[in-house]
């Protein structure tokens, strides 16, 4: 499907045509300026689109309105032009990221964490996601992403065992001075 999908896509069709369904890879981006749907973008920054430089995508097509600056959208990348895709993709003008994911329920660690984000009243996606952008943020030197749940995780701390688990199902290392608690109330 993916040579297909490459011959296809961006030019008209003929006869011969049937249904079909596409992967697309796509990236959260924050616009630099307003921006239509289908606008052709490129990255001008850390995780920042505009229409100059040299365009990589286009703005969501499927949006009804426009993207105001500072609005966060979904960049969809040109095709056939990520070098690596497993759903978690590369492409040149962004930082591979590191993440490993196992097959649900395929380890101890696993079981543990989804056990715990189900005692914190957390989806487990919610949970690792909140994880990850706390360790990213951190890796880069800020002060860390904060995962906030409007009232839901007041006084709730991450449990002792929880990096321990983290590390394990992603596949690298916390440093020491990172594993805090990435819990945060609305007040």
């Amino acid at each position: 499907m993916a040579d297909l999908t490459l011959q296809l896509l961006g030019k008209l069709l003929d006869s011969s045509a049937e249904r079909d369904a596409v992967h697309i890879a796509v990236a959260p981006v924050t616009a630099k300026q307003n921006l239509v749907p289908g606008q052709h973008v490129g990255m001008v920054g850390n995780g920042v689109a505009a229409a100059s430089g040299e365009p990589i995508g286009i703005v969501d097509p499927f949006l009804k309105e426009g993207v105001e600056r500072g609005q966060r959208f979904w960049l969809f990348l040109y095709l056939g032009s990520i070098t690596s895709l497993r759903h978690a993709w590369m492409h040149p003008a962004f930082a591979q990221e590191s993440r490993t994911y196992l097959p649900a329920g395929s380890s101890e660690s696993e079981r543990w964490l989804r056990e715990y984000a189900d005692a914190i009243g957390l989806h487990y996606d919610d949970l690792m996601e909140g994880a990850d952008e706390w360790v990213h943020s951190k890796a880069r030197g800020q002060w860390g992403e904060y995962l906030v749940r409007d009232g839901l995780l007041e006084g709730v701390s991450t449990h002792p065992d929880f990096w321990k688990h983290y590390q394990e199902v992603r596949g690298k290392l916390v440093p020491p001075e990172h594993q805090e608690s990435f819990f945060s109330c609305s007040c």
